[in-house]
């Protein structure tokens, strides 16, 4: 199995947030980011504070802004990713 990473947007903040998945193939972690992708699981790792108070408060802009946040989501895995068949990553912490 090897570890894939890509450089995220959907989860950036004061620096870059990354996705990393292991899997046999780029497909097979792709799909398997997809499936875990879930914004409104609160203390989960893609927990999205923002989507849940606008689905809590029922925002009209929930459906739209979680569209929006898949899209982003997919554009972010769109891109080649680093791939480590060693199964080793190191990621530096942001200030």
């Amino acid at each position: 199995m090897n570890l894939y990473r890509w450089k995220s947007r959907l989860l950036q903040a004061y620096a870059p947030g990354y996705i990393v998945a292991m899997a046999e193939t780029v497909e097979e972690a792709r799909a398997n980011v997809l499936a875990n992708y879930r914004p409104l699981e609160e203390n989960g790792p893609t927990e999205d504070i923002y989507l849940i108070t606008m689905h809590d408060y029922n925002d009209d802009e929930f459906e739209p802004k979680m569209e929006e946040r898949k899209q982003t989501l997919q554009a972010d895995l769109a891109a080649e990713p680093e791939i480590f068949p060693a199964g080793v990553i190191f990621l530096r912490g942001s200030d």
